[in-house]
């Protein structure tokens, strides 16, 4: 994963990498589908994993978790869109170095 920090226009090969863990489950989450739907449950699990990546001093790209989840840029960017719109931050690769597209190794 790209470490936080490194800026916009660096090639990936030459930004400093750190190894995050990811969880993609937690507790509850079938009962939130349930109640709440796939859709929203996808929302928040975009969510936790930027987070998680973020704590650890990484960063993940848009087109990471479309690789992660399955899911298109554009969903990602209705969900991080939406969180914005709350003042919820989402710290994605572009959010934070402010970049375009690009998947970290």
């Amino acid at each position: 994963m790209v470490a936080f920090g490194e800026p916009a226009g660096k090639r990936i090969r030459d930004c400093k990498l750190v190894p995050v863990n990811l969880t993609m489950y937690f507790n509850g989450e079938e009962k939130l589908e349930k109640e709440k739907g796939l859709s929203h449950l996808k929302k928040i699990k975009v969510h936790q994993l930027a987070w998680k990546a973020y704590q650890q001093g990484g960063l993940l790209s848009y087109e990471d978790i479309e690789s992660i989840f399955g899911i298109s840029t554009s969903t990602i960017k209705r969900y991080v869109k939406q969180y914005k719109e709350k003042d919820i931050v989402v710290p994605t690769r572009g959010q934070i170095e402010d970049i375009g597209p690009g998947i970290t190794p």
